[in-house]
């Protein structure tokens, strides 16, 4: 399910007012407390609901694919397989002519005179950006002491552990380019039976010259498949905070400082490359990588006092965090954090 960033504040203001409709006996006495010089409970601990955006993921060097052909040298009594048939040995070893050969359709005979066999080998610069807008979800849990007054408000220190799970998987395509060689073969009069046309080692068949003319040039083709990243972010913050009162049952809470991440990882792909609609090979595989990242953050809340010591609040907050990157068998998975948004919302407890 795809969610809008715009929806998301809309959701929080709807449910903070329920909960601010249903709030009693609210805590009055902080202005009395600062100007009395008594501090107000220097303890807190919290905990949200995390839900991060712009979480960038993409792919990159995809489509290396293990070709299904070789087409082997151009001398004579070689065996050649093609992404669309065949030119192997026969038994009449030496004579410089094979009936063991097979094609796959009729364009591969653009004349009277000659048939032509084409095989792929993809240069793997495949590459997918930006995944999926969904928002990656998780929770944290923060502790907070109180240090002393400031101005009209109170500042300290605070640290906080949370865990984010990411997930990002794509079955786009991607386009990527392929070397195709074409070897053409004399006909030497030799009638081409129907497509498709397998024959064998033994024969009897129509004799074909054993020995090709060859080209090599680039082309366009495809990559098909999926590709995925799971991911379990463990982060760790530590900053100092400052904390006003709007009114007394209302305060706004800063925060800044450092982040950190440890990331534990899972990169998997599945791919078929495909050209002019032929399939010329495959591949799959598998990764773990685990890696520390490092950075920092900024955000604000807003927290209603329901009295007692129990307060709920949200806000949003901006962490930067180093980009990740992880490579399977060539291929790159990167998770960039630049631009990573959180929005979160939990209930917190001061004594």
């Amino acid at each position: 399910m795809h969610y809008s960033l715009k929806q998301v504040p809309l959701m929080a203001a709807a449910l903070l007012a329920a909960a601010l409709g249903s709030a009693q006996n609210a805590d009055p006495n902080w202005p009395a407390d600062r100007e009395a010089g008594a501090l107000p409970p220097q303890n807190r601990f919290s905990f949200n609901y995390r839900a991060a955006f712009n979480l960038r993921a993409s792919f990159h060097h995809l489509g290396g694919v293990r070709p299904v052909s070789n087409p082997n040298g151009v001398a004579t009594e070689q065996d050649h397989t093609y992404d669309d048939g065949y030119v192997l040995r026969d038994s009449g070893i030496g004579d410089g002519y094979t009936w063991n050969w097979g094609y796959a359709n009729s364009s591969q005979v653009p004349g009277n005179d000659t048939i032509q066999f084409h095989s792929h080998r993809a240069n793997g610069d495949g590459r997918i950006n930006d995944v999926s807008d969904d928002p990656q979800h998780g929770a944290e849990l923060v502790y907070e002491r109180l240090i002393g007054w400031a101005g009209d408000g109170v500042w300290g220190v605070e640290n906080g552990f949370n865990w984010i799970n990411i997930g990002q998987q794509s079955t786009s395509s991607a386009r990527i380019t392929a070397q195709r060689t074409t070897d053409t073969y004399p006909l030497n009069d030799v009638v081409p039976p129907q497509p498709p046309y397998n024959g064998s080692f033994t024969g009897p068949g129509p004799l074909i010259s054993d020995t090709p003319t060859r080209t090599v040039a680039p082309v366009d083709a495809t990559i098909k498949g999926r590709h995925e990243l799971e991911a379990d972010l463990f982060g760790f913050r530590l900053g100092p905070y400052y904390e006003v009162p709007l009114n007394k049952h209302v305060q706004l809470h800063l925060s800044g400082g450092l982040a950190l991440g440890l990331i534990d990882s899972r990169f998997s792909y599945r791919e078929i490359g495909l050209a002019a609609g032929q399939a010329i090979g495959s591949a799959r595989g598998s990764g773990h990588k685990t890696d520390f990242l490092f950075g920092g953050y900024a955000g604000a809340d807003l927290s209603y006092s329901l009295g007692k010591g129990w307060s709920l609040f949200g806000g949003a907050q901006y962490q930067y965090l180093t980009a990740f990157t992880q490579k399977v068998n060539g291929r790159q998975a990167r998770l960039d954090f630049s631009r990573a948004v959180y929005l979160r919302s939990g209930v917190s407890f001061e004594f």
